[in-house]
C-alpha cells in the first residue's frame, strides 16, 4: 500500500485530534481493503498472536487435565483454587467476595488475594464442564493472545500501516513481563491497560465520542481490571494519572477554552459509575471479614525487591544471549522482567529523536522513562551494587493504598509504551520511505527494499526478546480418591482436616509450599466438595498490620505441629511431649471436635505413617482407597468414644 506521508504536528493539538499517535489517515489517502473484507488483516493478527501463545506454553497436548502450565507452584495452584472457587460460587449461590472453604474456619478476604474473580467467571463455563486446570491451561494462553491483540487494535487508532499495530501488539503481548509472569493470569492478563489509556486519550484530547459513553466505558475498564487484579489496577490509575497531567500541562490552552466541559463531564460519568459498583467490593476489600490492615508486603520488604538499572538490557533467559554478557548478579534476575534488549532500546530512541515531531512517541517516551524509573524500586541498583541513590519509588512506601505495590511490575506499562513508540516510529518510517521519490523510482523493487528495511528493523529488535525455552509444564497428579466416586465418601460441604497440613513449613530437603499445592489442588479437582483447614494466600498478620501467608492457628496447636513434624521430618517437642504424656490422642480429638471435621485424610507424603498412627488412635483405623487413607464420619466416630460434644470453636 502506497501512502502519502502524514503531516506532524507537536504534542499541543487541537480538540479532536490523536494524542496517542499522529493524526489519523487523511482524506486521499488509501483507505485499505474493501470493507468487506476489513476485518481479514485484524482476525489474521488475532490468530498468529494465538498460535504464537500455545508455542509459548508448549503445544496443544498439554491443554488437558492431565498438566498444568507453569511450574506447579502454590501460586499456580491457588490461582487454579480460585478459578473453581468462582465456578463453584457461581453455582451455588456462594459469597464472591469471601470464602472460608479454606482457611477454615476464619476465611480469606478476595479483594486482597490474587483471587482474578473477573477471569474465574468468564472462564466458568470451561472451568465447570472439563474442570479448573484445563480452565487454567487455556487462561494463561488467552491471556497472551489477548493482550497482544488489544494492543494491537488500539495501536491502529494511531497508525495507518497493519504490520505495525501488529508488532506493537507482539511486543506487548509477549515482552519480557508477560514471559516472567506466565504462570500469574491475574498480573499478565492486560488487555484492558491499553483500552484504559486510549480512554483516557479520548476524554482529554480526542473527544469525538458521546461524553457519557466515553466515561462509561472507562468505568467498565476500571471495574473489569479491579476484579482480574487489584494491584494492576491502582498501577494502571497511577500511570493514567501521571499520562494525563503530562497532557493537561501540554493542552492547557485548548482543554481550557473549548474542552474542559467534554473531560468533566466524562470523568463525572466515569468516576461516578465505577464508585458505584465498587463501593461494595472496596468496602469488603478494607474492612471485610479477614481483611488485611496496611500492605500485604511489609513495606519495609518491598524496599529491598529492587531490580537493577542493567536489568533493561541483560539477557536473562533468552533465546539470543552473547557469550560476552557475564553470569548476572541476583538483582538482574529478578528484574528479568524489565528486560527490552539493547537493539530495542536503541530502535526506539532512534525514533524518538527523528520522528519527535510525532506526539506519540514524546508521550510514549515520557510514559516509558517514567514506568522504568518507578519499577527500579526505592534506591538505584547497578550491576549488583546497591547504591544510595534514593529513587522516586520511595515514595509510595509511605503513602496508603500504593504502599504494597512491587516496583518491578511496573515493567507493564514500560512495555506497554515502549510497544507503543516502536509501532508508531515503524509506521512513520514505512510512510516516510513510501512517499519518498527515492524509494519510488523503482516500483516493484522499491517496494520490495522498503519491506526489506522493515522485516531487517523488526528482527533485530524482536529477536533478542524470543525465549530460550517454553513455559514450563507440570504434571497435575493428583490421588485418583480426588477425582473418583471414592471422594463421595466426604459430605459435601462438610470439613476435612487433611495431611500434609496445608501451610507453609520448614522442611529437609523438601518443598516448603508441596502441602499447600498438594491439597489446594486435591480440593480444586474434587470440585469443592469440601472446606478444608489451612490454606495459601494472604491472611490478617497475627500482629494487627500487613498481611502473612500462614493460615490461622487453631487450636490445640499439637495436631498442626504433628502434621508439619511428619512432613518436614524435623521432631517435634511439644508433639513428643503429648505422646509421652498420653495427651496427644486427646488433643486430636478435641480439635475434630472444635472444628466439626467430617472427614481426616492423609495423602502418602513424608511420614505420613506417624500422622496415621496418631489419627488411628483418636478416632479408629482409616480406610486405604484411591492412593490416600480416609476417616469417614469423624462425629460419629469421637460419638463412640465418648468423646463430650460441647467444644466449640
Amino acid at each position: 500500500m502506497t501512502t502519502p506521508p502524514v503531516a506532524t504536528a507537536p504534542l499541543v493539538d487541537e480538540p479532536g485530534e490523536s494524542v496517542i499517535a499522529g493524526p489519523e489517515v487523511e482524506a486521499g489517502q488509501e483507505a485499505g481493503p474493501p470493507s468487506g473484507r476489513r476485518w481479514v488483516p485484524g482476525l489474521v493478527c488475532c490468530v498468529t498472536y494465538a498460535v504464537l501463545a500455545v508455542l509459548m506454553f508448549g503445544h496443544v497436548g498439554d491443554l488437558g487435565s492431565a498438566h498444568l502450565s507453569g511450574s506447579g507452584s502454590s501460586d499456580n495452584v491457588v490461582q487454579i483454587w480460585w478459578l473453581e472457587w468462582a465456578q463453584y460460587a457461581l453455582w451455588h449461590g456462594e459469597n464472591l467476595l469471601y470464602t472460608n472453604w479454606q482457611n477454615f474456619p476464619a476465611g480469606q478476604n478476595f479483594g486482597d488475594n490474587g483471587s482474578m474473580l473477573a477471569l474465574g467467571v468468564l472462564f466458568s463455563p470451561i472451568t465447570r464442564l472439563f474442570g479448573p486446570v484445563v480452565a487454567w491451561n487455556v487462561l494463561v494462553r488467552v491471556g497472551v493472545a489477548a493482550s497482544a491483540a488489544s494492543m494491537c487494535f488500539v495501536l491502529r487508532r494511531c497508525t495507518s500501516w497493519w504490520p505495525a499495530a501488529f508488532v506493537g501488539g507482539l511486543l506487548y503481548g509477549f515482552s519480557a513481563y508477560a514471559a516472567y509472569y506466565g504462570g500469574y493470569p491475574f498480573l499478565m492478563f492486560v488487555p484492558l491497560p491499553p483500552l484504559f489509556f486510549l480512554l483516557l486519550h479520548e476524554v482529554f484530547v480526542r473527544q469525538q465520542w458521546p461524553p457519557v459513553r466515553t466515561g462509561l466505558a472507562l468505568a467498565a475498564v476500571v471495574v473489569v481490571q479491579y476484579f482480574v487484579s487489584t494491584e494492576v489496577t491502582a498501577s494502571m490509575i497511577l500511570l493514567g494519572a501521571l499520562g494525563v497531567l503530562i497532557v493537561v500541562i501540554a493542552r492547557r490552552r485548548p482543554l481550557l477554552a473549548t474542552g474542559w466541559h467534554y473531560a468533566a463531564k466524562a470523568l463525572a460519568w466515569g468516576v461516578g459509575a465505577a464508585a458505584v459498583v465498587l463501593i461494595v467490593p472496596v468496602t469488603y476489600t478494607f474492612t471485610g471479614p479477614e481483611h488485611i490492615t496496611g500492605a500485604p508486603f511489609a513495606p519495609y520488604y518491598l524496599s529491598l525487591l529492587n531490580p537493577d538499572l542493567l536489568s533493561a538490557i541483560a539477557p536473562v533467559g533468552e533465546w539470543i544471549h552473547p557469550s560476552f554478557i557475564p553470569v548476572v548478579p541476583a538483582s538482574l534476575v529478578y528484574g528479568g522482567l524489565l528486560y527490552l534488549g539493547l537493539p530495542l532500546v536503541v530502535v526506539v530512541a532512534g525514533f524518538a529523536v527523528a520522528f519527535r515531531k510525532r506526539r506519540a512517541i514524546l508521550l510514549a517516551g515520557v510514559l516509558a522513562a517514567t514506568s522504568f524509573v518507578l519499577s527500579l524500586g526505592s534506591h538505584l541498583i547497578i550491576d549488583g551494587h546497591r547504591t544510595s541513590v534514593p529513587m522516586p519509588f520511595r515514595l509510595f512506601l509511605h503513602l496508603p493504598l500504593l504502599n504494597g505495590l512491587l516496583s518491578s511490575r511496573f515493567a507493564l506499562y514500560t512495555a506497554l509504551f515502549i510497544a507503543c513508540m516502536f509501532a508508531v516510529g515503524l509506521d512513520e518510517l514505512w510512510l516516510r520511505m513510501s512517499g519518498s521519490g527515492r524509494w519510488q523510482r523503482a516500483a516493484a523493487g522499491g517496494r520490495v527494499l522498503r519491506a526489506g528495511v522493515v522485516v531487517v528493523l523488526v528482527a533485530v529488535a524482536v529477536l533478542p526478546l524470543v525465549p530460550a525455552s517454553s513455559q514450563s509444564v507440570s504434571p497435575a497428579a493428583p490421588p485418583p480418591f480426588f477425582t473418583s466416586t471414592a471422594v463421595g465418601v466426604i459430605r459435601p460441604g462438610s470439613v476435612v482436616l487433611a495431611y500434609p497440613y496445608p501451610d507453609p513449613v520448614a522442611t529437609n530437603g523438601n518443598s516448603i509450599l508441596v502441602p499447600v499445592r498438594s491439597l489446594l489442588l486435591d480440593q480444586a479437582v474434587a470440585r469443592m466438595r469440601f472446606k478444608l483447614i489451612g490454606g495459601y494466600g494472604w491472611f490478617p498478620s497475627p500482629y494487627g498490620v500487613d498481611g502473612t501467608t500462614q493460615p490461622v492457628a487453631l487450636h490445640p496447636s499439637v495436631v498442626e505441629e504433628l502434621f508439619d513434624a511428619a512432613y518436614s521430618g524435623t521432631p517435634s517437642p511439644d508433639v513428643q511431649r503429648a505422646e509421652a504424656s498420653g495427651q496427644l490422642t486427646a488433643d486430636i480429638r478435641q480439635f475434630l471436635r472444635r472444628y466439626h471435621v467430617g472427614t481426616v485424610v492423609v495423602v502418602p507424603i513424608g511420614d505420613w505413617t506417624q500422622v496415621s498412627r496418631a489419627v488411628d488412635a483418636a478416632i479408629g483405623p482409616g480406610t486405604v482407597t484411591g492412593g490416600v487413607t480416609v476417616w469417614p464420619h469423624v462425629q460419629r466416630r469421637l460419638d463412640a468414644a465418648g468423646v463430650p460434644a460441647g467444644v466449640h470453636r
